[in-house]
């Protein structure tokens, strides 16, 4: 073979193999879709490790067309659900409620309501307008508040004052009354998994109260609910204890929303 020729086939190769690098290659395959396309199982052996982990990516698989590639970082979701009333009268300040109250054990109900929440990434939802249900079986870590506000009615006290040899008294209206409360958490409307009973004592005749229950981590299931309610305890003899109020319900008063539950999963 001439120089001329080995010339002419050295530059035929090399434009044919410069050819075949701009086009798709099929690896079992006749109809490579993409740059190179393998049908079939890959098998990568003995990388060995790469000099800089701060700069590496993961690759994905794409279940519907086969693709591989990265996908873009994103913000991490915190598991986190947060309700807060946004209406002040979700419980009305009022007699009707000062009724059930004074009763005695008879359970005054938060209603809560899914607009609520915010932000919401555990998927939580509200059912029969007073419970929050769980969306997947977990452990959960649970903070609680209700926002109460209670009024009593007065009474007339006079006070002694001595004035050399004559005694006097000077009328005061007195507002001061205790009154005693439970406020609880309740899983499924039956079991208490964090409770609080302050006795609250009523010195201006209207007030607010904020109550704070205690925080409790709980194993949980899909479709568990979650409760909050409060009443007037009783004696041992059935006896209400404490004074009567003559209203009662849930404030939005001194920066605090009617009530909050925080739910985070663990």
């Amino acid at each position: 073979m001439t120089k001329r020729t080995l010339l002419v086939t050295l530059l035929i190769l090399g434009s044919y193999t410069f050819s075949y690098a701009q086009e798709a290659i099929g690896i079992n395959t006749n109809l490579p879709r993409t740059t190179l396309d393998v049908n079939g199982k890959l098998t990568v052996r003995d990388t060995g490790n790469l000099p800089s982990e701060g700069k590496l990516k993961a690759l994905y698989v794409d279940s519907e067309n086969g693709l591989i590639g990265t996908v873009a970082p994103t913000k991490a979701t915190a598991p986190i659900s947060v309700f807060t009333a946004k209406s002040s009268n979700i419980v009305p300040h009022n007699v009707d409620n000062a009724n059930l109250f004074n009763q005695g054990e008879t359970e005054i109900k938060i209603p809560i309501s899914i607009n609520d929440a915010s932000p919401n990434n555990l998927n939580l939802t509200v059912e029969d307008t007073y419970n929050i249900v769980i969306s997947e079986d977990g452990t959960y870590q649970i903070s609680s508040y209700i926002n109460v506000a209670t009024s009593t009615s007065s009474t007339e006290k006079k006070l002694p004052i001595q004035e050399k040899n004559n005694e006097t008294y000077v009328e005061l209206t007195n507002y001061y009354k205790v009154i005693f409360i439970y406020a609880y958490l309740s899983l499924n409307n039956k079991t208490k998994i964090a409770g609080t009973r302050p006795i609250l004592t009523s010195v201006l005749g209207s007030q607010a109260n904020l109550i704070t229950l205690p925080t409790v981590t709980r194993t949980l299931k899909k479709g568990d609910k979650l409760s909050i309610q409060f009443h007037r305890t009783t004696t041992s003899k059935d006896i209400p204890a404490g004074d009567d109020v003559t209203n009662i319900g849930l404030t939005s008063n001194y920066g605090s929303a009617p009530y909050s539950i925080t739910i985070n999963k663990l």
